[in-house]
């Protein structure tokens, strides 16, 4: 059955519990039972169980990392960074950790409640954050395409941006077409590392497929217009 089948969540709340009660000296046990519980949208219980695993398990990186997730589940950013932080200060090469981060500032740049500068900042957190990860695994794909989405992204949202300008203010639309245009080259290296750790992923070869026709690399876009067509 799919995890999402209540009788399935509740039947497996049910096992977990029973060891958590036991006390095991397990700390999937408490991660497990505290991610079934934010599945099943409990998510008070769910942080009673991460306080509990905090104290028998101090300072355990893989109990911080549920809490942030949980902490992200409500959208609530800054304390999943708080978490984080905690955990990146014991242990500064942990891949799972630093992205993490990443992907935690990564949706607090698109916050719109949040002010344009401090959405700015987290824009750079998360470039930073996602390098930091590649720095340490130069092969962990979800780092390496997350990176290359920022920049594709904001390359896009430029140039659209740019399209929208009047034909008086020509001045002003080739600076931003020039702009968007290096946001779509800082993303290619990136994507392109994606395509060679998994050649057939659809996402990858379509973001490509764009800058490659955006920057007018034929070659390249035949290729990968192969590529989507065999897929």
């Amino acid at each position: 059955k799919a995890a999402t089948d209540p009788a399935f969540l509740d039947k497996a709340i049910e096992r977990y519990q029973y060891l958590a009660d036991l006390k095991m000296k397990e700390v999937s046990v408490y991660t497990s039972l505290a991610n079934l519980y934010k599945e099943k949208g409990n998510l008070d219980k769910g942080a009673q169980v991460l306080n509990t695993a905090k104290e028998m398990f101090p300072g355990n990186t893989d109990i911080i990392i549920t809490e942030a997730n949980m902490y992200i589940s409500t959208n609530n950013h800054a304390k999943a960074i708080s978490s984080l932080m905690i955990a990146k200060e014991k242990e500064p090469k942990n891949v799972s950790v630093l992205y993490a981060v990443g992907v935690t500032y990564d949706l607090m740049k698109n916050d719109v409640n949040l002010p344009e500068a401090d959405r700015a900042k987290y824009f750079d957190e998360a470039i930073a954050a996602y390098k930091e990860t590649i720095a340490v695994d130069p092969n962990y794909f979800d780092a390496l395409f997350n990176l290359g989405a920022i920049y594709f992204n904001k390359g896009g949202e430029v140039i659209n941006e740019a399209n929208k300008l009047p034909i008086s203010e020509n001045v002003k639309y080739e600076k931003m077409l020039t702009d968007g245009n290096n946001f779509l080259n800082l993303a290619l290296p990136y994507l392109e590392k994606c395509e060679t750790i998994q050649p057939q992923d659809k996402p990858t070869l379509i973001s490509l497929k764009e800058i490659y026709t955006r920057l007018k690399m034929n070659d390249k876009l035949i290729t990968i217009n192969d590529k989507l067509s065999n897929l």
